[in-house]
This record gives C-alpha cells, structure tokens and sequence, in this order.
C-alpha cells in the first residue's frame, strides 16, 4: 500500500520506552504516519522492509517487542477465505499513554491559564503606572515653585532689572513654560542671558531684556540656541594660505604704489621664498 503526503500522531510515551530498540521504534513512527490521527495502519511488510532498509527477519524480531509492550496490537484482515494483510492497532494499551497525555494537556492549560492571568495583572499594572505617571506628571505642573523661578533669576540676572513681584500674569507664563521646559532649562537661560553683552545693552538701541522678555515663548527658545551668544564667543577664523598671499601681494603693491622707485613692471614671486610660512592650509 502506498500512501502520499499527510501526517501521524505519535506517543512521546513510546519513544521513552527503554524496552524498545531503536528499529522497534522506528517501525513504530511509519506505523504511526499511516494511521493520520486514527489508530489503525495496513502497509505491507514488504513496504516497510524496503523505505527502512531492514530484513524481514530484523523487521519481525522488532515488531515483535513493540507487540510485547503492547504499543502495537497485529491482525490478520480476511479477504475472503483468505487472509489477505496485517491490520496494525496502535497503542491498544492506550489508556495509560491517555492519562499522561490528557495529565500533561491540563497542566498545560493550567499554565495558560495563569499565563493569561498573569498577562491580565500586567496589563492592569501597566495602566495604573500610566495613570500614576500622568497623575504624578499633572500633580508636579500644578505644585509649581514660582518663588524658586524668581529667586533664581534675580540671583543669576544681577545685571538685569530686579524682579520684585510675580504677578499673575508672569506666573501663568512660567506654567506655560513649564509644559515644554524644565527648572534647569531656566537657570540656563537666566546664566546665558548675563552672559549676552546684547541682552545687557551693548546694541546700537541700548535696550535689555527683562524678565518677562525673557520668559517669552519665543524669546525663551532664541536665548537657549545660542541667538544672543556675544560673537568675542567664537573663535575667529584663521586665514588660508592662498589668503595670506594675496594679501601679502596686496601690501606689497601699495607699497610700490607710494615707492619714488615705483615701476609698472608686474610682481613675480621669487620662489625661493615661501609665502604662506607658518600659515595653516
């Protein structure tokens, strides 16, 4: 009998049986493919000697342990007044194999189930840190230290207007602050903006900022990139070699220029001589 594609279910009790020798058990496993999901099979002896490569002597020899163990139960199946095949029953001592199956499938859902409770109290404690975060996060925006904003301020901005009073207009600006900003985002705009010759009024307007200039949305951000850095900040940018060159040419032509000995004959370097020494390219 030749049978295409599909599949078997196989007792790991079977495999685990140190009773039976690894022929047994493989005659065991094709057995098992041509069952499907029942528990009877009909493949010749013939065919199973040929696909596992074994004698039929052997191949009885091990038949007949999986027999004895009573994992296989062999029929003869009449046709007629004759018989025509063996009918092979799997696991006719299926009650125990059963029980450990049905023992290992409740366990199994046992551990589901606690897996999916599990799964449930994480997802309820997931929530609640959410919700004491949000919580915690809203308690913090609304128990605002004003007072600390305004120390701070006339602590750092000693060049500045004083800040005497926080209205509650400026109060209302540093909560909205607040929302994108942080304490310490403050104490550096307040530590640049003293560092800002411009802010402090060296600007052709000879105005400065003041506290609630500063606290501005839009002036608050300006100030932390760096807008109102004093340009001495940055280091100036060294010339080229081509550039000292050419500015060399350019003094030694006004030189010539106002020289009594002044001819109109062009300047040829002598190349000798290196004209950007001790220049950086």
């Amino acid at each position: 009998m030749k049978k295409k594609g599909g599949f078997g279910l196989t007792y790991q009790e079977v495999y685990l049986m140190d009773n039976l020798t690894i022929e047994a058990k493989a005659i065991y496993g094709m057995l098992s493919s041509y069952a499907g999901t029942g528990a009877t099979a009909y493949p010749s002896v013939d065919f199973m000697c040929r696909k596992l490569h074994i004698s039929e002597p052997r191949f009885y020899r091990h038949m007949n342990l999986l027999v004895g163990a009573g994992v296989v139960e062999k029929k003869k199946v009449r046709d007629g007044n004759t018989f025509a095949s063996n009918l092979y029953i799997l696991t006719p001592n299926l009650q125990n194999i059963q029980n450990v199956y049905s023992q290992n499938v409740s366990t199994q859902n046992v551990y589901s189930q606690n897996v999916s409770t599990q799964n449930v109290y994480s997802q309820n404690v997931s929530t609640q840190n959410v919700v004491d975060n949000n919580n915690s996060t809203n308690n913090n925006r609304e128990n605002i230290d004003y007072q600390q904003i305004a120390d701070m301020y006339n602590a750092t901005c000693v060049s500045f207007p004083r800040l005497a009073k926080l209205s509650e207009k400026r109060k209302k600006a540093i909560k909205a602050r607040l929302n994108t900003y942080t304490v310490e985002d403050f104490k550096r705009l307040f530590e640049m903006a003293e560092s800002s010759s411009f802010l402090k009024g060296a600007n052709n307007r000879n105005w400065s900022a003041t506290f609630d200039w500063l606290i501005a949305d839009g002036n608050m951000a300006k100030v932390l990139d760096g807008n109102y850095k004093n340009r001495a900040d940055s280091k100036p940018r060294e010339e080229t070699r081509e550039e000292r060159q050419a500015r060399l040419m350019r003094e030694w032509e006004e030189e010539q220029k106002n020289s009594p000995y002044h001819t109109d004959e062009p300047f040829i370097p002598d190349p000798s001589l290196d004209w950007g020494a001790n220049v950086r390219d």
